[in-house]
Parts: C-alpha cells; sequence; structure tokens
C-alpha cells in the first residue's frame, strides 16, 4: 500500500460517504487497528469484505466505487500516499 493505489479525488469522494454511512460505528482508531492486524493481505481482500459485511444494516447496498472511495478515504486518513496507477497526486 505504500505506492500509492488511490487518488485524491476518490477519498475525497470518499469522506461523504464515510461521513455518511460509516462514521456512526466506526472511528478511524477502528481502521488503523484494522490495518494494523491486515499482514500485508491484498487491499482487494478489505474491499471484499467491507462490501460484503457493510453497511451492516444494509451490507452490499453501496456502489462498487463508493467502497473503492470510502477505503480511499481511511487510508489516506491512516497516512498512506495517494498516486498510483497514473492518477493524480
Amino acid at each position: 500500500m505504500s505506492d500509492g493505489v488511490y487518488t485524491e479525488a476518490q477519498a475525497t469522494s470518499g469522506q461523504g460517504v464515510y461521513d455518511a454511512q460509516c462514521k456512526t460505528c466506526h472511528n478511524m482508531r477502528f481502521y488503523r487497528d484494522t490495518l494494523r492486524s491486515w499482514n500485508n493481505q491484498p487491499l482487494l481482500y478489505l474491499w471484499e469484505s467491507i462490501m460484503g459485511t457493510m453497511p451492516a444494516d444494509n451490507p452490499g447496498s453501496l456502489m462498487f466505487e463508493e467502497y473503492t472511495n470510502v477505503i480511499a478515504y481511511i487510508l489516506k486518513e491512516q497516512g498512506f500516499p495517494s498516486g498510483g496507477f497514473g492518477a493524480e497526486s
């Protein structure tokens, strides 16, 4: 994840979804602890896990792009760099 796997635009968009859908149950400390124990597994596994279980009252109800953007926002808030795959930095 240190290579920059999200764009700033994704993180900005993800903040709105996070605030509306995630924030009431999961603060950023929750994600810090989750990422700390992730053990270098592919980020796709995290995306699939979140998509399959969140929001708790309606799992899978967000658009794929919304899940991606929420993860981008979480990564940004945890200090991971943006960039990668030819996207804006």
